[in-house]
Formats: structure tokens, C-alpha cells, sequence
């Protein structure tokens, strides 16, 4: 990984997956945001289907593609306003507490067919302040890499940055000293994530990460990998008492989407 925005594994920068709130009345001017959207590395949705007319399943689909982007988008407009489709993904993403969510008012925000100078530089403010605060460092026991690269990458699918040492192709291929690299990484990305676990605990360097990061008052994120809900009287007493998210390794998806949201709503700046 060759800075802080750099994802592992990656030639490219991970890109912000964002759901598009619009009105098909207002299509040109939403084309125009999305085009805006995506010179910026996003991955905008503009969600709209011809080939269903149960609006059950329709609603079950919007769900799901709001579900899978931390981002949320509302083109403003009376046309939209007046959509009751609209209304339901406000309602949605609200009850989902999307940390993420922007409105650009399709009215002012315009000016002769485009967005505003002033629009625009608030996206581009609020996508790079997203950038450089979702990037996160990963302390885990090699004996638990398998696991911890799956959540990973559901961390990935969301646009989320993280630095997992083992899959660094810069990192292995580094000849310095690695306690100095690992000390450098820890102090410039905002946020420290420890999977725990028993493994974990038997780890000198781990616990070693885990002291550094708290020394320069990181903010640091507890996540207990269970495959059963026993066992936890191993765990010291002053990060069983901070252990903030316990994750089920016998249902990997759904204890990963639930990590997603618990990241968004309390974890990462708005």
C-alpha cells in the first residue's frame, strides 16, 4: 500500500458505492450528477426498473442496493417530492441510519445545465473527508488470517481503506525494520480494529500493536471473533469491558453487514 488511501491489493483507490435517490422526471439532471459522481472514483446506482411491475419485489430490490452502499444521495426536486418511491428510500435509509447521506436540489444547485461550483465542492469536501477517515488498521493473529481476509473484503465491497499487513504486496516486500513500518502505519490511519480472539491473546506482537495504538489514543474498535458465544473469560478485564461488537463466525454475511452498519453509524466521521 503506497499511502493511507490505498487499498491492499489494489492498483486503483477502493471506490464509494452510492445509492441515488431521484425522480425519473428528472433524469438529465441526475444523469448530470451521476457523470459528476463518477469522474470522482464512485460507483453511483440510478435505480430504475421497466421489466418488473410487482412493486413488492421492487421494493425488496431498492432495499437491498440501499442496504449495500454506506452512501446516500437524494436529487431534490418538486418532481421527486411528489414520488412515492422516493419518500420510501428517504424512509428507508433514515430507518437504516445512513451516516453518509447528501441532497442536492436539482432547482439550485444547477446552473446552466450543470452543478454549481459551490455543489460541487461540497461533494468532492465531503467524499475526500470519507476518504481519509474510513481508512483503518488492522491488527488480527496470523493464525486467524482466514476469516479476517473474508470480513475484509466485505469492508472492501462498501469502499472502505484498511491496511492488513500480510496482504500488502509493498509491506512483504519491505526490507526495513518491520516494527518501525508497523509503528508508522498504526500512526497515520485515524482508526485501529482488533479481531479478537484466543489466538489474538497468545500473541506478544498483537498485544503489543494493540498497547501502541492506545498509547497515541487511537481510536480503536474491539471486535471478538466467536464461533460460539463461550469462552470469554480468557479475554483481559480492560478490553472485556470495550469489547464493542462480537462477530459470528458460523454466519459470516449477516455478522459482516451487521459490522458494516455498527462502523457507519459509530465508528467512522461523518
Amino acid at each position: 500500500m503506497g499511502n493511507a488511501s490505498t487499498p491492499v491489493g489494489k492498483n486503483d483507490p477502493f471506490k464509494i458505492y452510492i445509492f441515488i435517490s431521484h425522480s425519473h422526471q428528472d433524469l438529465r439532471e441526475v444523469r448530470v450528477v451521476r457523470n459528476f459522481l463518477e469522474s470522482l472514483n464512485t460507483e453511483p446506482l440510478l435505480f430504475f426498473l421497466k421489466s418488473l411491475s410487482d412493486k413488492d419485489k421492487i421494493h425488496s430490490l431498492i432495499k437491498n442496493e440501499i442496504d449495500a452502499r454506506l452512501w446516500f444521495i437524494l436529487c431534490d426536486s418538486p418532481n421527486a417530492q411528489a414520488s412515492e418511491w422516493v419518500k420510501s428510500e428517504m424512509e428507508y435509509a433514515k430507518g437504516k441510519n445512513k451516516r453518509f447521506q447528501l441532497i442536492i436540489d436539482l432547482e439550485k444547485d444547477f446552473e446552466n445545465g450543470d452543478l454549481t461550483a459551490t455543489k460541487k465542492s461540497e461533494i468532492r469536501k465531503a467524499i475526500n473527508s470519507f476518504t481519509l477517515s474510513s481508512n483503518i488498521y488492522i491488527d488480527y493473529s496470523r493464525r486467524d488470517l482466514a476469516i479476517v481476509r473474508k470480513i475484509c473484503g466485505y469492508l472492501e465491497n462498501y469502499g472502505i481503506r484498511f491496511f492488513l499487513a500480510h496482504d500488502s504486496v509493498e509491506f512483504n516486500t519491505f526490507n526495513g525494520d518491520f516494527e518501525t513500518e508497523i509503528k508508522r502505519r498504526i500512526t497515520e490511519l485515524p482508526y485501529f480494529l482488533s479481531f479478537l480472539s484466543e489466538n489474538f491473546f497468545n500473541s506478544p506482537w498483537c498485544m503489543e500493536e494493540l498497547h501502541y495504538a492506545q498509547a497515541l489514543n487511537k481510536n480503536v474498535l474491539f471486535i471478538y471473533l466467536l464461533n460460539d458465544r463461550s469462552n470469554l473469560d480468557s479475554v483481559p478485564s480492560a478490553i472485556k469491558n470495550n469489547v464493542f461488537f462480537f462477530f459470528d463466525t458460523s454466519d459470516v454475511n449477516a455478522s459482516a453487514t451487521q459490522l458494516i452498519y455498527y462502523l457507519q453509524k459509530h465508528f467512522f466521521e461523518s
